[in-house]
């Protein structure tokens, strides 16, 4: 690796750690945008073409984004929609590129080493600067987030990397299940106490999906068997569902309207039923007045008076898509997600590599997380940024497949 190689990936690895961190100093955040800035120009400049045709690569994809920005046409709050466009646009370029720029297998050594210095960093600022990493309210660990649940979802998605790392390593690489096991037990220690229930939820699921994935076959037969899984795990969940009230109030110590969430996701569907087509605009629910009704009917009042401050979401990602985007962008997001999760089965039969089977993984962790927060469509969020890549990612190495006649 060469030296700009080294810079190419030190920049990368600097704005993907920093891009979801939340409550940075003011200086620290005018670096980061500043480097931001000055790399997504420079990749322009030099890539400009290539960076095209790959953003144009998966239909769905651009169609949604494109309704993102031309929402503003019709938005509750178009000053925010504006505003917000700047963060939308270099996430999704930073995730261009890196579907451009990277293979499947470069790409998760990336997020490997990038989740290797988030856990670090957040273990490091909690033990010696305890007024930013650990919550005043709650005595949470928040890391180097601002949130619980932001770094809970992040952690979830680590150890998701470390374990499959630490399973399918060659054993002679001992240095690299070595570097996992200790990242695992540090993001083990981080995930109890940032008392994160989601952390927790895709800590398990990602040791089961870990194992599955190492003893299933990437065959047809293996897909059918993870396809039964799958049912398996959704006969559990209706199970869950059907003695909920026992497990929350009684297992896990929650009210029975998982924290005040169902009120607010009835309220919100209601509030998008007025506007179902085309929504509210991309960031103009929360952020207008239109919003009012169902912040002062939930827990949320008293905590989000001030838009100025803090943005309140659905705690549902797919809700807070069908809010500012309406039918038509849920429509265009379960098409991009569908059609995603379609090509990276085919290539994990293709392929029959780890980086595909963890693609599946983060798919899976994507959508699971958004069952009770909202990070699908967030500027900032680490987790859309890694969806893009792997949506793009999925697609062009399929073409690649094609063009090389491997494909039929």
């Amino acid at each position: 690796m060469n030296l700009n190689q080294k810079l190419e990936a030190g920049v990368i690895f600097f704005l993907l750690a920093l891009n979801e961190a939340h409550d940075q100093p003011r200086l620290l955040e005018n670096i980061v945008s500043i480097v931001y800035y000055a790399f997504l120009a420079y990749v322009i400049l030099t890539k400009g073409k290539k960076l095209i045709y790959v953003a144009t690569r998966d239909i769905f994809l651009l169609l949604f984004i494109t309704l993102a920005i031309v929402s503003v046409l019709w938005s509750s709050n178009a000053s925010a929609t504006i505003n917000e466009y700047r963060f939308l646009i270099r996430t999704c370029l930073l995730g261009v590129y890196i579907a451009m720029r990277y293979t499947p297998k470069e790409q998760m050594r990336l997020f490997f080493w990038t989740y290797s210095m988030i856990v670090v960093a957040s273990f490091i600022v909690i033990l010696f600067i305890p007024s930013y990493g650990i919550s005043e309210k709650s005595s949470a660990w928040n890391g180097i987030y601002g949130h619980k649940q932001v770094f809970g979802r992040n952690l979830g998605l680590a150890i998701s990397l470390f374990m499959t790392n630490f399973l399918v390593t060659n054993k002679q690489k001992t240095y690299h299940q070595l570097m996992s096991a200790i990242f695992i037990v540090i993001t083990l220690i981080l995930i109890i106490f940032s008392e994160s229930k989601t952390s927790l939820i895709l800590f398990i699921f990602s040791l089961s999906m870990t194992f599955a994935l190492k003893v299933i076959k990437p065959n047809k037969y293996g897909i059918i068997l993870l396809m039964a899984l799958i049912f398996v795990f959704s006969i559990i969940t209706i199970f869950v569902a059907i003695n909920y009230e026992y497990i929350l109030v009684d297992v896990l110590g929650k009210d029975v309207e998982l924290n005040g969430r169902l009120p607010l996701w009835q309220l919100s569907i209601n509030k998008g039923l007025e506007q179902p087509w085309l929504g509210y605009g991309y960031n103009g629910f929360w952020t207008a007045n239109v919003s009012d009704i169902v912040i002062n009917n939930t827990w949320a009042r008293g905590n989000y008076r001030d838009r100025s401050v803090s943005i309140f979401h659905a705690h549902n990602g797919l809700i807070d898509i069908f809010l500012q985007m309406g039918l038509v962008g849920l429509l265009l997001f379960t098409l991009s997600i569908f059609s995603m999760t379609k090509k990276i089965f085919t290539m994990i039969i293709l392929y029959k590599n780890i980086e595909t089977f963890w693609m599946l993984q983060f798919v899976s962790i994507f959508f699971i997380a958004n069952l009770s927060e909202s990070n699908m469509i967030p500027s900032s969020s680490l987790f859309w940024m890694m969806y893009v890549s792997t949506v793009l990612s999925s697609t062009l190495h399929l073409s690649r497949m094609q063009k090389q006649g491997k494909l039929i």
